[in-house]
């Protein structure tokens, strides 16, 4: 979709590009036609030694689970191929054929299973103020920022596609923007209204083969991007309704051509012959966005964002060399051992069916034709001239040499990719402790993707924070005339020059009073009397002002909630820690303050919050002025218990109902891990 149009009442002068010349603006396109045709576009020809585009070209093919002679988009093959696992001499492949034609699904169900376990749930972020002004809002920030992702359905359209083409292809980029979506509907009487269907922060993942980035920009540092552009096909109509000529130059001059090339860079093949390719251009340094629809360039503006950054967010899987952002991808790294599986299982089960389905000779009266050669073909007879009975061509199954073959190209292929017979969740014996061991250590590699992902994630956040306090600032606008209704508008906002305006009538000279009334989101958060704002369990409707929206700080995006849980890990890990945990809260909770240090220690650790287990400050005074709690035996080593045992049954003193809400509290959480 086209991007929200944010007025800018001031730019610069130098960069008010609509003032420019004709002959400018000619210059100016000259210019970045150059900068994509001929830099941005070309700069993945050659990136150390290989041509990107072409490779992911063929990992589209090949990660398609089909036969080997369908792999290359033919039917017949007559030459050998050691790279796809064809067999090492010249064959004939195709349907009719009796050789083995198996491509495993390696690729396939590697992939699958890389991108079931790095994405699962909404990232979470830890959000730190930079100055003490941004403390009292810091909250809002980071609610809006859940809201977000869960208003654009943001996992799905966003992040899961993401992770896919990252492990695919080993590089991966999307957009943030703001995104408003609008449309005019009429009622019985004729009278149009519009209906705003989203408007907000969005984001969508983008096909890595139809976008460039600057040629310069480094693997591990996204700001070193300059610029970059991207291409989306729209059909004709729709082009026309996103691209009005009000608002874009030169739109006469956009035609859709006759016939859609199948086989261009996109390669999307279409039923709708009249498609438009728009390229989108930007340049922070620069500061430009720019459009060019099939060839002609329709606008050329300063970027419309006021934060003035690149919209998108990349990173690679593994890393190729530092002086480039793209990097290997699991099918690349997979590629040469899957050919080696493929080429054995395909050469052992020719010599199974040759020594099951016998080739036999038979006795005749003809002469051997051509040069006497004979094509191995199973269950087949041969006349020669040889005056005996029937004779069978006797082949040795493959034997255990072969069979060992495969194993070990296949476990090569699990040590290329990461993805072990254990994380894909074939158990391998041993105890269940055991196995959540191994299925750890096999995930240890999948760490480098899992940081490159929060990596881009965090570049997101810092977006959407910039996006979040531009949209929620932009008010509905609301003329009031009535005077009453003004007076007592202006005592429920308590005279906040934020909330309202005044203005003169150009025609009548009378002064005008309007209302702003700025975008409500509804979220777990509420303000009390002095304006703080506190989380609450249901969320509710909320409205805010410019003045509380912004906010400068850090965003750290945590690894782990983006990851697949298991209920049965967490269950062990809850009761682990809540034996650790509740002797030394009971003691903190009675003066004990030097334990505060080993109960974070151990709350961060496993990676719970604070506020969710320990008593608050005047649960802590209560517990002091009342007394302690009666303190049971010692906990026994490996019990599976919540509280100690010399508790059991024990009457809590007056006072410790603040302590026992929060022992309550641990035990619903290992409830929540059971789904009960």
């Amino acid at each position: 979709m086209a991007d929200k149009k944010i007025k800018k009442e001031d730019f610069d002068e130098k960069k008010e590009w609509s003032k420019q010349s004709e002959p400018e603006m000619v210059d100016t396109y000259d210019w970045l036609d150059n900068r994509i045709d001929e830099e941005l576009k070309r700069s993945r020809e050659s990136v150390f030694g290989k041509n990107l585009d072409e490779l992911w070209k063929s990992i589209d093919n090949i990660y398609i689970p089909q036969k080997l002679s369908k792999q290359d988009g033919g039917t017949v093959a007559f030459a050998s191929d050691d790279e796809k696992g064809w067999l090492s001499r010249p064959v004939k492949l195709g349907d009719d054929d009796w050789q083995s034609d198996i491509s495993t699904t390696d690729f396939y169900s590697k992939l699958q299973t890389a991108v079931s376990i790095l994405v699962e749930r909404n990232p979470e972020g830890v959000f730190i103020p930079k100055a003490r002004k941004f403390e009292k809002n810091t909250k809002l920030v980071e609610a809006l920022y859940k809201d977000s992702w869960q208003k654009g359905k943001s996992k799905r359209k966003y992040l899961l596609p993401f992770t896919f083409n990252l492990v695919k292809y080993g590089w991966s980029i999307g957009r943030t923007y703001p995104k408003l979506e609008v449309r005019t509907v009429a009622d019985e009487d004729g009278n149009e209204r519009e209906i705003e269907d989203y408007n907000g922060v969005f984001r969508e993942a983008l096909d890595p083969k139809r976008c460039w980035i600057d040629d310069m920009a480094k693997a591990d540092d996204q700001d070193s991007a300059r610029d970059w552009c991207w291409e989306i096909d729209y059909g004709y109509d729709v082009f026309k309704e996103l691209f009005p000529k009000e608002e874009y130059n030169n739109i006469d001059s956009v035609k859709p051509p006759s016939k859609k090339d199948e086989d261009d860079e996109s390669g999307e093949s279409y039923q709708d012959k009249e498609i438009i390719t728009c390229l989108f251009y930007e340049n922070k340094s620069r500061d430009i966005f720019a459009i060019r629809a099939n060839g002609v360039w329709i606008l050329v503006d300063s970027l419309p964002a006021d934060h003035k950054k690149l919209s998108c967010s990349w990173t690679y899987c593994t890393e190729r060399n530092t002086n480039t952002p793209y990097g290997i991808g699991l099918i690349e790294a997979m590629k040469e051992s899957k050919a080696l599986k493929d080429k054995l299982i395909n050469m052992t089960m020719d010599q199974l069916v040759l020594s099951i389905y016998k080739m036999f000779f038979h006795t005749g009266t003809d002469q051997i034709d051509g040069d006497g050669r004979i094509e191995i073909e199973p269950g087949v007879g041969i006349q020669v001239m040889d005056p005996k009975n029937i004779e069978w061509m006797n082949v040795p199954g493959p034997g255990q040499e072969a069979w060992k073959g495969i194993d070990l190209a296949d476990q090569q292929i699990d040590e290329d990719s990461g993805i072990t017979k254990g994380v894909e969740g074939q158990v391998t014996g041993g105890t269940l402790g055991e196995v959540f061991q191994a299925k750890e250590a096999a995930l240890k590699r999948l760490k480098i993707p899992l940081w490159n992902i929060v990596d881009a994630l965090e570049v997101d956040a810092q977006l959407t924070i910039a996006l979040n306090e531009q949209i929620m600032s932009v008010p509905e606008v609301i003329q009031i005339t009535d005077s009453e209704t003004i007076r007592n508008y202006m005592q429920e906002i308590q005279s906040d020059p934020e909330l309202f305006f005044r203005k003169d009538n150009e025609e009548t000279g009378e002064e005008e009073f309007f209302a702003k009334r700025f975008p409500e989101t509804y979220i777990n958060l509420e303000s009390d009397k002095e304006g703080n704002l506190n989380e609450t369990e249901d969320a509710r409707f909320f409205r805010t002002k410019p003045s509380g929206l912004s906010w400068n700080g850090i965003v750290y995006i945590k690894p782990q909630s983006i990851l697949e849980h298991t209920k049965e890990l967490d269950k062990q890990m809850t009761l682990e820690m809540s034996n650790l945990l509740i002797p030394l809260i009971q003691q903190h909770a009675v003066g004990a303050f030097y334990l505060e240090k080993p109960i974070r220690q151990i709350l961060k650790t496993y990676d719970r919050k604070w506020e969710d287990w320990m008593p608050t400050q005047e649960e802590q005074q209560q517990q002091v002025q009342q007394g302690a709690p009666q303190q049971g035996a010692p906990q026994q080593s490996g019990a599976q218990t919540v509280v100690p045992p010399g508790d059991v049954g024990t009457k809590p003193k007056e006072g410790t109902g603040g302590l026992l809400n929060r022992i309550a509290g641990g035990v619903r959480n290992i409830f929540k891990g059971e789904n009960r």
